[in-house]
């Protein structure tokens, strides 16, 4: 299903989350192997992997979507700044190519 909207088309991201969270996952099983003598070593590289993996799942999907948004509200506030000059300095700006 092809979706039309950009904004709701994740597939790519979730895509690499997914691959992340598989690589991670398999690291973290063979150090469990490893360590598994070591209650406190294990717990804190389970936890570890877990935080990171979810950081990481989180970071990749949103941090796109949040940068589009403060570059929109960057362009709104730029439009609102030209729009308040006096009409003879709008006319000066756009003649000269300031803008």
């Amino acid at each position: 299903m092809k979706v039309t909207i950009p904004a709701l088309n994740d597939s790519k991201l979730i895509g690499i989350s997914v691959y992340n969270v598989v690589i991670m996952s398999t690291i973290g099983v063979a150090v469990n192997m490893i360590i598994r003598d070591k209650p406190s070593a294990l717990y804190i590289f389970t936890a570890s992997i877990v935080m990171f993996c979810a950081t990481l799942t989180i970071s990749i999907v949103f941090i796109p979507k949040v940068r589009i948004l403060w570059l929109q509200l960057i362009l709104i506030r730029k439009t609102l700044a030209y729009w308040r000059q006096p009409i003879a300095f709008r006319c000066c700006l756009r003649c000269y190519s300031l803008l």
